[in-house]
């Protein structure tokens, strides 16, 4: 998990990018994000990765 910062505002108001990635797999997903806020990101997590693969085992950032 790491967030891409310094982008430019997008129509919506984002300006930063949260991935995150299966180290498995390689897969990436991505949500574009206005705020770098734990509940924000805890939304994020819940909305592109529990809902489609279940709980993560080990979460790792920096």
């Amino acid at each position: 998990m790491d967030f891409v910062t310094h982008m430019p505002k997008s129509a919506r108001g984002n300006t930063f990018l949260l991935l995150f990635q299966d180290i498995f797999s390689g897969y990436v997903m991505c949500k574009p994000m206005s705020s770098t806020t734990a509940q924000d990101v805890a939304e994020a997590y819940e909305e592109r990765v529990f809902r489609s693969f279940g709980a993560s085992s080990l979460i790792r950032h920096d």
